[in-house]
């Protein structure tokens, strides 16, 4: 769908040119001059070497002639308004719909150019092994609406992946996945009622050999029946040999009763380490609550320099920072 946007804001006006996919998510997004515009339209051209779309357009600059431009944007629209996916120059991330087609360039580099609203649209979790990255340099992600499918719900299924056996032997390796400087402001998770359990995370279902750094998940909620069986981790599920640093969760206030675990940032961690990162808010689940972790899998893991200012509640196993743990625990204070 091509679509001519006029957008006035509270200082002047935007014309924009923009397509989108059946569900008004938009997939390309151009900004069009303000002065003496004329004739802007999109039309498809296919070449037996090439398909792109076409956007001409001409305008007037001040003091100047008509100028006629016309853009040749690549198809399919899975890329972006800049860059070209790799870490010297990420794809730019700017609205919902650049963020919905990250799923179809799992192993590329993003960086968000500003800060978006979701406006609450369903958000498909991103399936597959995420091996990029993403910078969200300070920017704030609002409103993401999370639905449930039969085994959770999620952003992301699987940041990161396993090593290649030869690694192992190495204690100081590159993160496979980055995701870092982000904030998700008021996510929600939505689920109906159901009998088979489920595992939710708001980040992503599990991190793996990845790097989560300056993240933080701010209000997050659910939209779920209070029975609901299901094990949480606020900003992922589970980090397996992963590194969290910086990171916090804010202002959480989550009543799930009928839940069997729910964590702070995750719900299980395994190797990796946990550093300068915290916890604010209220916990409520039938048994196993921490603060930062419900349970630790590994004496390798490091929990440091972690806060946790919460009132967690459950009939049993209820710990301020990590209540299952064999891990090495250093200035970690709760109350």
């Amino acid at each position: 769908h091509f679509i001519y946007r006029y957008k006035d804001d509270n200082v002047g006006t935007t014309l924009e040119m923009a397509v989108s996919d059946s569900k008004g998510n938009l997939l390309a997004v151009r900004k069009l001059p303000e002065s003496g515009l004329t004739m802007p339209f999109c039309y498809v051209c296919n070449s037996s070497n090439d398909a792109s779309l076409s956007l001409t357009y001409s305008y007037v600059p001040e003091g100047s002639k008509r100028v006629s431009v016309s853009e040749f944007i690549k198809l399919p629209l899975n890329k972006f308004q800049g860059g070209d996916g790799t870490v010297e120059n990420p794809y730019v991330i700017s609205t919902y719909g650049d963020l919905d087609q990250v799923r179809n360039n799992l192993t590329s580099h993003f960086a968000l150019a500003n800060s978006f609203d979701c406006e609450g649209r369903p958000f498909r979790q991103i399936e597959g092994n995420f091996l990029g990255s993403i910078d969200g340099r300070g920017n704030e992600i609002t409103g993401l609406l999370l639905p449930a499918s039969a085994t959770g719900a999620s952003m992301f299924g699987l940041i990161g992946g396993n090593r290649i056996a030869e690694d192992d032997a190495s204690a100081d390796l590159a993160p496979l996945a980055t995701i870092k400087n982000l904030t998700l402001y008021k996510p929600v998770i939505s689920a109906e009622a159901s009998t088979r359990m489920r595992e939710f995370g708001f980040l992503a279902s599990e991190a793996r050999n990845a790097l989560i750094e300056n993240v933080h998940v701010i209000e997050p909620s659910f939209d779920a029946p209070e029975n609901m069986s299901a094990t949480a981790g606020l900003l992922l599920h589970s980090a397996f040999d992963s590194k969290i640093t910086g990171s916090s969760v804010k202002d959480a206030d989550v009543n799930l009763p009928g839940s069997i675990g729910l964590g702070g940032l995750a719900y299980i961690v395994c190797g990796g380490s946990v550093e300068s990162s915290s916890f604010n808010g209220n916990l409520t689940a039938a048994q196993n609550v921490g603060g930062i972790a419900v349970q630790n899998r590994s004496a390798r893991a490091l929990f440091d320099n972690c806060h946790v200012d919460a009132a967690l509640v459950a009939d049993h196993t209820v710990g301020g920072a990590v209540p299952r743990s064999s891990a090495r625990l250093s200035r970690v204070r709760s109350r």
